[in-house]
């Protein structure tokens, strides 16, 4: 049906189309860019609450709290942590020394038994020793446990159930707690 009217009116049709278009997304672009506005003030107000009532805190600490203090008392507590940590190691080196001269004494005691591996745990609380080894036979395993059960040192000596499987040539895994030394 357009194209029955004369171009001048074509043409002024075309304007009114383009015209109204400009004025549709116009419209749909303010409105997008007064919500956005809305939106956004009323998150700035909510930010700028939280702002102030940061600064009243920080003002309210840094006026209450004297920072040399906090240092002094950070350094006390410094000191005392590393003094703490010698005073544990110290008191579990002496054990361990007595330890490992008994455990010598009784591979040798016990013919049979070789331990190859031995960790020693300075950070738990328990002090555990672990050793791996191997006995010739069960029975010389177990003469091997009862001599370090017999130890005074020692608060237990745990291994587990397949240590006890072969006959012969046991390779064993001994997980022992050291008694805590008296301060």
């Amino acid at each position: 049906m357009i194209n029955l009217l004369p171009i001048e009116d074509r043409l002024k049709l075309k304007a009114e189309y383009h015209r109204r278009l400009i004025i549709t997304w116009s419209g749909v672009l303010l409105a997008v860019c007064i919500s956005a506005l809305i939106l956004e003030t009323s998150f700035f107000l909510v930010l700028w609450h939280k702002r102030q009532a940061l600064e009243r805190v920080l003002v309210q600490i840094s006026t209450d709290a004297k920072p040399a203090q906090f240092d002094e008392l950070e350094q006390a507590l410094a000191k005392t942590a590393d003094e703490v940590a010698v005073l544990l190691v110290s008191r579990r080196v002496l054990p361990l020394t007595q330890l490992l001269i008994e455990l010598v004494a009784k591979e040798q005691a016990v013919a049979g038994v070789s331990v190859g591996d031995m960790t020693f745990d300075l950070n738990s609380g328990a002090g555990i020793l672990s050793l791996h080894g191997l006995a010739t036979t069960r029975q010389t395993f177990l003469n091997f446990v009862k001599a370090l059960t017999e130890s005074e040192l020692l608060e237990t000596v745990d291994y587990p159930v397949n240590n006890l499987i072969n006959e012969k040539n046991i390779r064993f895994a001994l997980e022992i707690t050291l008694k805590n030394p008296k301060p």
